[in-house]
């Protein structure tokens, strides 16, 4: 009906309107220098991580969470977080795991990959090269 659809209409238009204000953000759990973030649209969710701990904001709630595990290897300097296209509860991190001399500007270790099931109370996965 037509009243369905202007009902619908301003539903939209509220959710414009929410998307586009500023929120302060609850503290994290831990103090972040140079983290990986990712936003999961399916989840409505933000992982945020370095060194061997990763958090999750859920922005529905204002809440940070610490994920249970701590990764098997620490990332630093910028580390690359995603979630599986298909299936969102499965969270990967990946990067350096070793220090980089400023001066020389030479990454060592160009770093791990790792991920977990966010379901789960397993450890982290490491991901393996394949021959």
């Amino acid at each position: 009906t037509d009243q369905d659809d202007a009902d619908n209409n301003n539903n939209d238009d509220e959710d414009d309107e929410i998307s586009q204000r500023a929120t302060i953000l609850a503290k994290m759990s831990h103090n972040r220098y140079n983290a990986g973030l990712c936003y999961s649209e399916i989840k409505n969710r933000v992982f945020c991580g370095e060194e061997n701990v990763i958090e999750i904001y859920d922005i529905k709630k204002n809440k940070w969470r610490s994920v249970w595990r701590r990764t098997q290897n620490n990332y630093y300097n910028y580390p690359s977080i995603w979630t599986h296209p298909i299936n969102p509860n499965i969270l990967f991190i990946a990067g350096d795991n070793d220090y980089i001399d400023d001066e020389r500007c030479y990454l060592y270790n160009l770093g791990h990959c790792e991920w977990c099931d966010l379901r789960s109370n397993q450890k982290w996965k490491i991901l393996k090269k394949t021959s």
